[in-house]
């Protein structure tokens, strides 16, 4: 009989892990919004949790899940008095599968077997504040499996636990719209060199409101989270071939010099080193 390798694809690769961590927070608890150039899932164990997730404002509650994806901002606190429970991590990835509505129901074994492999994290990494610095001597293979059921758990959340986003208690208050329509008019208006009052101006907004509302929401303010979008389309445009020139033009930038000083104060690399970058880690 001759027997033919059948080859199975490889639906899912995480390259590395930043953080994770199972923690607890009061509730009183607000993390500041940020964006990072890794994906970060959200899955909530116990009590409730608000999520800032680009233009979405959600609360999420037990066996709810999110993904953000690479350098979208995004932000966390506890909501209606409760003090959840989370598990949190981060992680680079070599092959991801595509993904529509990245909002996920896990379920209670899936949850159960999920604190269990957290459980072991002080056993197997270098560890503090939630940062994994390093693997223990010895304990390569325990990280490699650490790794492997997070993978599993991902890929088993993105074919099977999709969730619809109406099923999830969107955020539907006065405040909460109004914050996605502020995001949603960012995003349609990148290309220009607003300053707050035309950004108030185009959301029907007064200057004090609008500034009031998205701190709210966002943790920072709303001149900071425009250039962060700036920055975030500014990949893409790098990743497409534009001249650095071209980029600071169509992204509303005074000009090449101080587009440069931007990005290169956010990502610690100049935009011509980050293409050079870029085509090296795509060989």
């Amino acid at each position: 009989m001759e027997y033919i390798e059948c080859k199975t694809p490889k639906s899912i690769s995480l390259s590395g892990l930043y953080t994770a961590f199972k923690t607890r927070f009061e509730k009183n608890y607000s993390f500041d919004g940020e964006t990072h150039t890794f994906w970060e899932m959200v899955i909530v164990l116990e009590g409730e949790i608000g999520v800032c997730a680009g233009n979405k404002i959600l609360t999420l509650s037990k066996g709810d899940a999110f993904l953000h994806e690479p350098m979208e901002f995004h932000r966390i606190w506890s909501e209606n008095q409760s003090c959840p429970t989370v598990i949190i991590f981060t992680f680079g990835s070599e092959i991801m599968p595509e993904i529509g509505r990245r909002i996920f129901s896990i379920g209670e074994n899936s949850l159960c077997e999920l604190e269990k492999a957290f459980d072991e994290i002080p056993e197997i990494f270098e560890y503090s504040s939630h940062i994994i610095r390093g693997i223990k001597d010895g304990c390569s293979d325990r990280s490699a499996l650490f790794v492997k059921k997070l993978e599993v758990f991902l890929l088993e959340a993105i074919t099977k636990c999709q969730k619809k986003a109406y099923e999830i208690e969107m955020n539907r208050t006065k405040s909460a719209l109004s914050y996605t329509s502020i995001v949603r008019f960012l995003e349609t208006n990148i290309s220009r060199n607003l300053s707050i009052d035309e950004i108030a101006t185009g959301c029907n907004m007064s200057r004090s409101n609008l500034k009031k509302t998205f701190t709210k929401y966002a943790g920072l303010g709303i001149m900071k989270y425009f250039c962060m979008l700036k920055l975030r389309q500014a990949e893409n445009y790098l990743r497409s071939e534009l001249s650095v020139g071209e980029i600071a033009t169509k992204l509303g930038f005074c000009d090449q010099n101080y587009f440069s000083t931007v990005f290169k104060k956010h990502y610690g690399c100049t935009p011509s080193e980050y293409v050079i970058q870029y085509k090296y880690n795509s060989y």
